[in-house]
């Protein structure tokens, strides 16, 4: 997936004027849908955000919007009692190097798919459908400096597995 490019194709105006009234439905919807975004978004306001591509060798580019868990304590509080969260929305957890990690989802509402990166965002494992409350421990199987937290059934969704990438400018 080397000079992977995630630029749209060109296409003919009417073809553009048609995605582009596509796009703007899009836009409607999600400006209507933001009840749906991370709730009670006070939990997460100290973290740091940002965006990050999935590459995919099944679906190509999908960006998703990032809430940044950089500190331990904020690892530590990640999307515990987070109610709902938008489709294209996650949060990520950022580890000082690659390690073995390990998760729960104590007292987290909402259901999860886990993915686990390595350094350079190459993904070395997916956990999908992580159960609200469990204290099951959940490990990235081998070791990673990242984990992606996600709406459970978004690894489907967007075609993501083991060796797709997770790409940032803005972490």
């Amino acid at each position: 997936m080397d000079g992977i490019h995630c630029t749209p194709p060109v296409r003919s105006p009417a073809s553009r004027a048609a995605a582009y009234s596509r796009i703007l439905g899009i836009l409607l919807l999600y400006v209507a849908g933001t009840a749906d975004a991370i709730e009670p978004e006070r939990l997460v306001r100290a973290f740091g955000q940002g965006q990050i591509t999935l590459v995919t060798a099944a679906k190509g580019c999908t960006a998703i919007d990032v809430y940044i868990a950089r500190s331990q304590e904020q690892r530590a509080q990640g999307l515990m009692q987070v109610s709902a969260m938008h489709r294209h929305e996650g949060m990520i957890f950022l580890y000082p190097g690659k390690i073995m990690i390990s998760m729960w989802m104590k007292n987290t509402l909402i259901p999860l798919d886990m993915v686990f990166a390595d350094e350079q965002g190459v993904i070395v494992h997916v956990h999908r459908d992580a159960v609200p409350h469990d204290t099951s421990t959940i490990s990235s199987v081998e070791p990673a400096a990242l984990v992606l937290e996600l709406n459970a059934g978004s690894v489907d969704t967007f075609g993501i597995a083991v060796g797709d990438r997770i790409i940032s400018s803005t972490l």
